[in-house]
């Protein structure tokens, strides 16, 4: 389908996509999508995934820090890729009143679970796009500002979408991606062997430790993953970061400075983490009160300026 012959909301928005779409049901879907290395939380899964992380509030705080750290012009017109089932999308449109989103995700079930959380007044200011974003082909210097929540980690190749979301930048725009970091889940590590070595000790259940443990495993494999690990087609989180990394990685795309900060409350860093992991992967934080009180250990042992320095989880904001 010829793009330009289709009546769209935010003309400045879709033409900006030189790739064929078609418009089904308010979203425009790629003809044909790559699903590799796209797990069923995402897919089969969706719904359930969607439910998890729907926390208005959250985002709504979230997506304030970040924007404190970026210069949007008026009305300006944001990518958003890995868009998922909108918690960000919906942020942005009450926190930029004046933006238009173009947000996009590869997976058919979230988009639709996206579109129907819009109000009509949002989806009036909202494109849909379901395709895999680095199949698309932008319009070079299309959009202010770029966004990205917990997307890069789960791609195959992370430097090739910041390659992509550069092309689309004007001169001077920025983009800012929400990603785990490798320093913070190092001590987060160091915690957690600490509670399974002691568990006996600390009354920690076998089946927490074993939780525990698959978390270990999981830090150990993405801080040492290869691209051309087989493993790397079946994990869902896949990579961990440093500030060295997407210095580097935004460098060799075309970014002319790369910021760091951390995203989350720095005091009771670990302990937050913790709980919120075990109320994700568990359905509650059910550890003894002696677990609670060695994790709070390490939240004294790091001072806040150090906990800001070893990110656990947290942003970095690009500059073209």
């Amino acid at each position: 389908m010829n793009l330009k012959a289709v009546r769209y909301n935010n003309p400045m928005l879709i033409s900006a996509v030189r790739s064929k779409l078609t418009s089904k049901s308010n979203v425009w879907v790629a003809p044909s999508i790559d699903f590799a290395g796209v797990t069923d939380q995402f897919l089969a899964n969706a719904s359930e995934y969607a439910e998890k992380t729907d926390n208005r509030a959250y985002w709504q705080w979230l997506l304030t820090k970040v924007l404190q750290r970026v210069t949007l012009p008026k009305a300006p017109r944001i990518l958003e890729v890995g868009a998922g089932s909108g918690n960000a999308t919906l942020a942005l449109l009450e926190l930029v009143p004046d933006a238009r989103i173009l947000a996009n995700d590869i997976s058919p079930q979230l988009i639709a679970i996206m579109r129907a959380r819009l109000t009509a007044a949002q989806a009036k200011r909202t494109e849909l796009v379901c395709a895999d974003a680095l199949a698309l082909e932008f319009e070079p210097e299309s959009f202010d500002f770029a966004i990205g929540t917990a997307i890069l980690h789960h791609l195959f190749e992370p430097e090739a979408m910041l390659r992509q979301v550069c092309r689309a930048l004007v001169p001077g725009g920025q983009a800012a991606f929400l990603e785990p970091f490798e320093p913070g889940h190092v001590v987060l590590r160091v915690i957690l062997e600490h509670l399974i070595r002691d568990r006996a000790v600390l009354g920690i259940a076998e089946e927490i430790a074993a939780d525990l443990q698959r978390s270990v495993d999981d830090t150990a494999m993405r801080a040492s993953l290869r691209r051309d690990d087989p493993t790397i087609n079946i994990l869902d989180d896949k990579w961990l970061f440093t500030a060295g990394r997407f210095a580097a990685m935004g460098e060799r795309v075309g970014f002319r400075r790369s910021v760091c900060f951390s995203t989350p409350d720095v005091t009771g860093l670990f302990e937050g983490h913790i709980h919120c992991w075990l109320k994700y992967v568990r359905g509650r934080a059910d550890l003894p009160d002696t677990a609670w009180e060695v994790i709070r250990h390490y939240d004294r042992v790091f001072s806040d300026d150090l906990k800001q320095e070893i990110f656990l989880d947290g942003a970095v904001v690009f500059t073209k």
